[in-house]
C-alpha cells in the first residue's frame, strides 16, 4: 500500500499544486482503485476501506526542490508546494514546482544533462513521445529521489519548453532500490 501511496501522492501532488493556488472546489475528489482522494484546507485525504491517510500541502520557495534551474527559467506562480505525510500517512516527503523556460526543448534538455550528469545517482531515462521529445532525469541518494521532466510548452503558453521538478523523501517507489 506504501508504493502505490507514494505514486499517487506524486499525482494528486499537481492538483494540490493546482488548490494551493486557489482553483480548485472544496469538494472535487478523485476516485482510484485505493481510495477517494479530496483536498480541503490544505489537505491531501486519501480514503480507502480500510484506512485513511492525510498530506498536508503548504506552498514553499523553490529552494526546496534541490535541483537547478535555468537562469532564464520562470516560475509558474503558486506553483511550489510541499506535501508531508500526516494523519495515517507514511513519513514521507514530496515536493514540486513548475517552470517554464524560452529556450527549446532541446536546449533545456542538454542544459539539465550537462548540469546533472556528473551527479551521484544521476540517471537520463529521456525518451520521445508522439514524435516530441521529452528529458526524463533523477538523481536518487538514499531514501531520497529529485526528478526533473522537461516537456515542449504548448501552444501560446508562456515558454518552449516546461520544466516540472519533483523531489521525494522516505519513499519506497517502484524500480528505485539502489
Amino acid at each position: 500500500m506504501k508504493k502505490v501511496i507514494g505514486l499517487l501522492v506524486l499525482v494528486t501532488l499537481l492538483a494540490g499544486l493546482v488548490a494551493v493556488a486557489g482553483c480548485a472546489k472544496e469538494e472535487e475528489a478523485i476516485v482510484t482503485p485505493e481510495g477517494r482522494v479530496t483536498y480541503e484546507d490544505g489537505k491531501i485525504t486519501i480514503k480507502g476501506d480500510e484506512e485513511t491517510v492525510t498530506w498536508t500541502v503548504s506552498e514553499a520557495g523553490e529552494k526546496v526542490l534541490g535541483v537547478p534551474v535555468p537562469e532564464n527559467a520562470e516560475l509558474e506562480k503558486g506553483s511550489v508546494a510541499v506535501v508531508e505525510g500526516t494523519e495515517g500517512a507514511p513519513e514521507e516527503k514530496w515536493a514540486g514546482a513548475t517552470f517554464y523556460s524560452p529556450d527549446s526543448i532541446d536546449q533545456v534538455i542538454e542544459w539539465y544533462k550537462s548540469e546533472l550528469s556528473g551527479k551521484k545517482g544521476f540517471t537520463d531515462t529521456s525518451t520521445e513521445l508522439d514524435g516530441q521529445k521529452v528529458g526524463l532525469f533523477s538523481i536518487r541518494s538514499g531514501d531520497i529521489i529529485k526528478s526533473v521532466i522537461v516537456n515542449p510548452g504548448g501552444a501560446g503558453g508562456p515558454g518552449q519548453s516546461v520544466i516540472v521538478i519533483a523531489t521525494a523523501e522516505g519513499t519506497e517507489v517502484p524500480g528505485t532500490e539502489e
